[in-house]
């Protein structure tokens, strides 16, 4: 989307000599488990903001979330909820990012939308702050996105690699947590592991008829019709992590593919994905093959990861040191191991990232972006 050009932020008042304004923000979904982790984020980060507003749905509305040490009242959205704005962050679902991000560009709102709503449209920047950090608002531009937390991690991992050697194809599987659902995720899964750990019949858990297991979860948890999962997971993985699409794809496996190309800037980088919902609360994993233009030597490759910034290199397997969502949960460096090649092919590389999906890749990741674009305007 296109707005109002050549505005800038802080519309409280002049700025008196010496004194820098402090532009306002809006957090819409400041309840739900992105966006309150990103609000709870604004206490430890260098920038500071003016007010903060928190808006959300009407069920969400009066709850009480701590806002910079002090607990801040949620306020329903409505059309006169961006008056006084100046930047905008969506932690929402994505149609609630697409009935209200016009009305908060329409109040003169920069929109940094996280929701996944806008990122499809190829007129929207898509911005990871660490690579592409300068296009994360120019005058033309109301509206930038923020991709997927996944894609925000691969990039990260990608972007040097594609630097030193040349990118020509990525093979990945991803493992997913349940907090990738929200809060509704995160207390399925606790209810599916509290109920598994009540409930063992021997003949069911150790598998001796086929089926026995989902079927004693589902005859434990009952109706299932309000899981987010589309089969039990506790005990278990799903090798589907958004909606069936053509060929056999998912349609987060196509978001997957589509956002990596745009944030490397690689048209038509053979991207094959394979996401997995795995029954872990909080930390997405990855097992990654890269095919390469130009040979890469081994060691280089390990120092590559070591010297990176923002990354932690666990890779000493035999003394128990690999990447878990354990390590990475509430961290915010990323996480590599495992990292080898295949011995007759000189021109790949393979190894394993860890990241917390929600306070690494998505909630920091909107803040950055927020915080750049409010420094570009200052």
């Amino acid at each position: 989307m296109r707005g109002r050009a050549g505005r800038g932020l802080c519309r409280d008042g002049p700025v008196s000599s010496g004194r820098h304004c402090r532009p306002t923000l809006a957090v819409v979904g400041a309840s739900g488990l992105v966006g309150s982790v990103t609000v709870s984020l604004l206490s430890v980060r260098p920038f500071h903001w003016g007010e903060v507003r928190l808006l959300g749905s009407e069920r969400s509305a009066g709850r009480s979330v701590p806002v910079r040490g002090r607990r801040q009242p949620v306020l329903a959205i409505d059309d006169n909820a961006f008056d006084g704005i100046d930047i905008a962050i969506f932690a929402s679902p994505a149609d609630a990012a697409e009935k209200w991000i016009p009305h908060a560009i329409r109040a003169g709102a920069k929109v940094v939308d996280g929701s996944g709503w806008s990122v499809r449209d190829p007129a929207i920047p898509v911005v990871v702050p660490s690579l592409n950090g300068d296009t994360a608002f120019d005058e033309a531009h109301d509206l930038v996105s923020v991709p997927g937390g996944m894609t925000s991690t691969l990039s990260e991992a990608l972007a040097g690699i594609h630097g030193q050697w040349g990118l020509e194809g990525v093979i990945v599987s991803t493992y997913e947590p349940a907090s990738a659902f929200g809060f509704a995720g995160v207390d399925r899964l606790r209810e599916e592991i509290h109920v598994a750990g009540e409930y063992q019949p021997t003949e069911v858990w150790a598998g001796q008829r086929p089926g026995a297991v989902r079927a004693g979860l589902a005859d434990v948890l009952g109706d299932s019709s309000g899981s987010p999962f589309v089969a039990p997971l506790a005990l278990n993985v799903i090798p589907l992590v958004g909606d069936p699409a053509e060929a056999g794809w998912s349609t987060d496996e196509q978001s997957l593919r589509r956002e990596l190309r745009r944030v490397l800037g690689i048209e038509r980088l053979p991207v094959v994905a394979t996401r997995v919902l795995v029954p872990v609360i909080t930390g997405h994993c990855a097992s990654i093959h890269v095919s390469t233009a130009r040979q890469v030597r081994l060691d280089r490759a390990k120092r590559f990861f070591i010297e990176a910034p923002d990354i932690v290199v666990l890779d000493d397997p035999a003394a128990g040191d690999v990447p878990t969502p354990a390590d990475v949960a509430g961290a915010d460096p990323l996480f590599v191991g495992r990292i080898r090649q295949d011995s007759n092919n000189a021109s790949s590389l393979d190894f394993f990232v860890a990241g917390d999906n929600i306070r690494r890749a998505t909630s920091t990741g909107l803040l950055k972006v927020a915080e750049l674009i409010a420094s570009m305007q200052d």
